[in-house]
């Protein structure tokens, strides 16, 4: 039996009630700036604080990566808020990338970086769930639903369609212009290999033939996650 599968007979036992999707915003890109030990930190912290705060009779359950479901019998908002903003952190990130080029023997090199901020932060659904047959498809429109909305607050799933779509990101600005070749310009590239940093790449210049190798720059002062 699958995760979801599990929370789903456990939680049958317990409806009517509010059921709760919560989902750590753009952790890939988190992951991508601080690296993969500070997500599996921030999934770890944010497990242990839901399951700290939640009601004695609710049911939870984490069923992905970075996401999970709470059943309760009653509506819960309040605490809900508050676990949000409890978890909720903001520090500053230098945040760039630079670009090497090599061409008949001659290296050239350019960079941008700019003082940024990066975020942690949860996007929360809700619904009412009457009775086990409306439990499967309640959790699918949770989880099908859960993508750009505002975070760190819970959204009432039957008021979602009147929300504006906007994608949100964990880092506030990264540098005005992208990686262009230091010898001629140009911004187009034919990749050969990268590591799916936001910043990261090797290839050559389409333009002038240069090969390129393209990384991202993070500079940090943050303490360890909690």
């Amino acid at each position: 039996m699958d995760k979801t599968s599990h929370f789903e007979a456990m939680a049958a036992q317990r409806l009517p009630g509010v059921l709760y999707s919560f989902n750590i915003a753009d952790l890939k890109r988190r992951n991508s700036h601080l690296g993969h030990l500070r997500g599996d930190e921030d999934v770890k912290a944010f497990d242990a604080a839901l399951r700290a705060s939640s009601p004695k009779d609710a049911v939870v359950g984490r069923i992905d990566g970075a996401r999970w479901l709470m059943l309760c019998p009653r509506s819960e908002n309040d605490l809900v808020q508050a676990l949000l903003e409890r978890y909720h952190r903001s520090e500053p990130l230098t945040v760039g990338w630079r670009i090497d080029a090599r061409r008949d023997a001659v290296r050239k090199t350019a960079s941008a970086q700019i003082d940024s901020a990066i975020s942690r932060s949860v996007r929360c659904l809700y619904v009412d769930v009457r009775n086990a047959e409306a439990l499967g498809p309640a959790i699918l429109a949770l989880c099908d639903n859960d993508y750009g909305l505002p975070v760190g607050r819970p959204l009432y799933l039957p008021d979602v369609a009147r929300l504006a779509r906007q994608p949100w990101r964990c880092v506030s600005r990264y540098p005005d212009h992208d990686p262009a070749c230091p010898f001629c310009g140009g911004t187009r590239f034919e990749w050969t290999d990268g590591d799916g940093a936001v910043y990261s790449g090797d290839g050559v210049c389409q333009d002038c033939g240069a090969e390129v190798s393209i990384s991202q720059f993070d500079e940090q002062t943050i303490p360890e996650a909690v």
